[in-house]
């Protein structure tokens, strides 16, 4: 009797780590299938994509500008005419105020992101991505070359996936996935240069010989949401590796 409460108690322990590793590996199954959906799905004629490849590109990277965030601007402005270049505490107090406001912000739009990648099947992952470093969440961010909202769309490209008010997050979620699945579709799969695509336009990438346009600002943007994307699926494993521990210690207090 004594024997098999111990031989029970090993098998609880021993269920925690696997339930991690289904969890990572269902994640990381669902990635690649996503890939694989796109490396054989076939763009269909209509896309939107096709007449956006029509006009040549998206939005023109040499005249790309950050997002204007009003509320910023002064103090912006102000640091960057300070002599001293150092950060000072209280800068770096408002990087991490900056940090945590946008990881709240994040989670408002979670149910919409979770809508458009099921619509659309681009990762999760992938989609907080790329709404970082276009946006960093902020759903009235306009840059200077006209580029509206989360997903900083071009007037041209949201006409052409439906979307009529880029300030909404919902429509400008939708039509931004959207747009980044059919990339996808078209450079099979390949995540690089679909985010080329995505930032220099389909023309230029076309332009190059289906490669990233040698533009540094899109090479600069590809590096570093590829960088954001690597992020978000270790914070995946993270919470899976977690949620495996609490189990765990539930497990040991029942």
């Amino acid at each position: 009797m004594k024997t098999s409460t111990i031989d029970e108690k090993k098998q609880e322990s021993n269920a925690s780590p696997s339930i991690a590793r289904m969890l990572t590996n269902f994640m990381q199954g669902q990635f690649q299938a996503t890939i694989q959906k796109f490396q054989n799905a076939v763009l269909p004629q209509e896309s939107p994509l096709n007449t956006l490849m029509n006009f040549g590109i998206s939005r023109e990277p040499d005249h790309i500008a950050q997002p204007i965030n009003l509320s910023n601007m002064n103090s912006s402005t102000s640091r960057a005419h300070s002599a001293n270049s150092s950060q000072t505490a209280n800068d770096l107090a408002q990087m991490q105020i900056e940090s945590t406001r946008n990881a709240t912000t994040k989670s408002e739009y979670n149910t919409i992101v979770q809508k458009a990648s099921q619509e659309h099947g681009v990762p999760v992952a992938l989609i907080n991505a790329v709404i970082k470093q276009e946006s960093a969440f902020n759903p009235q961010a306009e840059s200077h070359c006209g580029a509206q909202g989360l997903m900083q769309l071009m007037p041209a490209t949201a006409k052409a996936y439906g979307c009529d008010n880029s300030f909404d997050p919902e429509q400008n979620i939708m039509a931004g996935t959207k747009f980044l699945g059919d990339l996808l579709t078209k450079y099979k799969g390949d995540v690089t240069l679909a985010l080329a695509g995505y930032n220099a336009g389909p023309g230029n990438v076309a332009k190059y010989g289906n490669t990233v346009p040698p533009f540094k600002e899109t090479q600069d943007y590809v590096v570093k949401v590829n960088r954001y994307y690597q992020e978000n699926l270790n914070q995946i494993h993270q919470s899976s590796q977690q949620l495996a521990n609490l189990q765990q210690d539930n497990t040991k207090n029942a």
